[in-house]
C-alpha cells in the first residue's frame, strides 16, 4: 500500500514537473519573482559610496527628486504594460494562424517556447521592480541614497526590456514561417529517434512469454512508466513484463495493457499497475511518432484547396524521408534490463507498419491526382526498401504501400506522359 502511494505521488510530481515547465507561466514567475527580490534587497540596502562615486563621475545618471523618480517609474510601468500588451497580441494572432494555415498540434510547441517565456518575464519583473522601488520612495523632495540605485536599475531594465522587445518582433515574425516550423519538427523528431538508435544498438532482441494478462482499470491515455520502479518489480520478483500498449495510445477500461510471465500473482499486478502512467490529459505526452503526425498533417493542409501549396508538402516528404530511415534502425519494441541482466521488461512502441501506413495513406488519398507529389512518394518508399531494415518485416510493409500507390497511380493519372513518368507501364 505505501509503495502504490509512493508511486502515485512520484507520477503526480513527475505530470506537475513536465506541466509547469512546459506552461508559458514557468519562466515569467521565475523571473518576476527574482526581481521583486532584488528590488526588496535594493531599497532596504545603503550604496552611499556608490551613489557619491556616481554624482561624482556620472551625474546625468542620478536622479535627484524624489518627484523626477515618481515620473520615470510611473512611465516606465506605463510603457512596461503598453509593450506587455502589443507583444503578447501578436502571439495571440500568430497562434491562431500558425493553427488555421498549418496544423492545431503545432500549438503547445509555439505556447512553450523559451524565447517568449523569457521576454514576458522580464516585462513582468520589470513593472513589479519598478512598482516596489516606487512604493520605497519618501513623500519629501528629496531622494535617499539608498533609492538611487534602485531607480538607475529600473531605467537599465526597462532599456533592456525594449531591446527584448526588438528581439521578439524579428522571433515572432520568423516562427511563424512554415519552413521554420517543419525544420524545428523534424529535428527535435531526429534527436528523439537518434537516442533510440543509440540506445537499441545496445540491446538484443528478447520477448517474453505473454503468460498472464492484465487489464486496464480505467479508460485513459497510456503516458508511458516509471523503468526504476518496474525494474524492482522484475527484480525482486523475478518476473518479466511486457507492455503491450504504445506510449500515446488511448487504452480502454478492461483492455489488455499488459503481460508478465508467471502465474497470476495480485502483488505483482499491483505494483505493475502503480508504475504504469495512465491519465487523461494527452497534451503531457511527447513522442517521436508526434512529429510524423505533426509534418503529415502540415503537408496536407498545404495541398488543401485553400492553401494550394505543393512546395511545402514535397518538403515535408522530404523531412518523412529522413525520419523513416531513421526508425527502420530501431525495433517496434523497447527492451529495458534489471541490473544482474537476468530480467527485463519490453514496452511496445508505435509500430513501424502503422506509422508508415498512416503518413502515405493520406498523402495518397490528398495527392493521388498530383504527379509530382506521387513521383516523390514514390521515391521515398524506394529509398526505405533499399535501406537497411531492423526488422526484415518492414520490407514488406514498405512494398505494401509501394503497391498502394501504383494503383491509386493507374487510376487517378489519365495522362500516359504522366504514367510514363511515374514508370508504372
Amino acid at each position: 500500500m505505501i509503495n502504490k502511494m509512493l508511486s502515485i505521488i512520484r507520477k503526480r510530481s513527475l505530470k506537475l514537473i513536465k506541466v509547469l515547465s512546459s506552461s508559458i507561466a514557468f519562466y515569467p514567475t521565475i523571473i518576476s519573482f527574482g526581481l521583486f527580490l532584488l528590488a526588496i534587497y535594493l531599497v532596504n540596502t545603503e550604496y552611499a559610496d556608490l551613489t557619491a562615486w556616481l554624482k561624482e563621475n556620472m551625474p546625468f545618471l542620478v536622479v535627484t527628486t524624489a518627484e523626477a523618480a515618481r515620473t520615470i517609474l510611473s512611465t516606465i510601468i506605463g510603457g512596461i504594460i503598453s509593450l506587455t500588451v502589443f507583444s503578447f497580441s501578436m502571439v495571440m494572432i500568430t497562434l491562431n494562424q500558425a493553427s488555421s494555415n498549418f496544423s492545431p498540434r503545432i500549438l503547445p510547441g509555439l505556447v512553450s517556447e523559451k524565447n517568449n517565456q523569457v521576454v514576458l518575464g522580464f516585462y513582468l519583473g520589470t513593472a513589479i521592480f519598478c512598482l516596489v522601488v516606487l512604493l520605497s520612495l519618501k513623500p519629501n523632495n528629496d531622494i535617499y541614497s539608498l533609492s538611487v540605485l534602485s531607480v538607475l536599475i529600473s531605467m537599465m531594465l526597462f532599456i533592456f526590456c525594449l531591446g527584448l522587445f526588438i528581439s521578439f518582433i524579428n522571433h515572432i515574425s520568423t516562427s511563424i514561417q512554415v519552413d521554420n516550423i517543419m525544420n524545428k519538427i523534424y529535428r527535435e523528431s531526429l534527436k528523439n529517434l537518434q537516442q533510440l538508435t543509440e540506445a537499441e544498438d545496445k540491446q538484443q532482441d528478447s520477448r517474453v512469454q505473454n503468460e498472464t494478462a492484465i487489464r486496464a482499470e480505467k479508460s485513459n491515455f497510456y503516458q508511458g512508466v516509471l523503468k526504476s520502479e518496474l525494474l524492482k518489480v522484475c527484480k525482486d520478483h523475478k518476473v518479466n513484463i511486457h507492455i503491450t500498449a504504445d506510449t500515446g495510445s488511448f487504452v480502454h477500461q478492461g483492455s489488455i495493457i499488459c503481460h508478465y510471465d508467471i502465474e497470476k500473482n495480485l502483488e505483482i499486478e499491483e505494483k505493475i499497475l502503480a508504475a504504469l502512467h495512465i491519465d487523461d490529459d494527452h497534451r503531457a505526452i511527447d513522442t517521436y511518432s508526434d512529429g510524423f503526425s505533426q509534418l503529415t498533417e502540415i503537408g496536407l493542409k498545404a495541398m488543401s484547396p485553400g492553401i494550394n501549396d505543393p512546395a511545402t508538402a514535397l518538403i515535408t516528404l522530404n523531412y518523412l524521408s529522413s525520419l523513416f530511415l531513421e526508425r527502420l534502425k530501431i525495433s517496434d519494441y523497447d527492451v529495458s534490463l534489471t541490473e544482474d541482466g537476468m530480467n527485463m521488461f519490453m514496452e511496445d512502441r508505435v509500430p513501424f507498419a502503422g506509422l508508415l501506413k498512416e503518413c502515405i495513406s493520406q498523402y495518397r488519398l490528398y495527392c493521388k491526382e498530383n504527379m509530382v507529389l506521387m513521383i516523390k512518394l514514390k521515391e521515398l518508399l524506394q529509398s526505405l526498401l533499399r535501406a537497411d531494415h531492423r526488422n526484415p518485416a518492414y520490407a514488406t510493409h514498405i512494398s505494401r504501400q509501394l503497391d498502394a500507390l501504383n494503383t491509386d497511380a493507374l487510376n487517378y493519372l489519365t495522362n500516359e506522359k504522366d504514367l510514363s513518368t511515374y514508370n508504372i507501364q
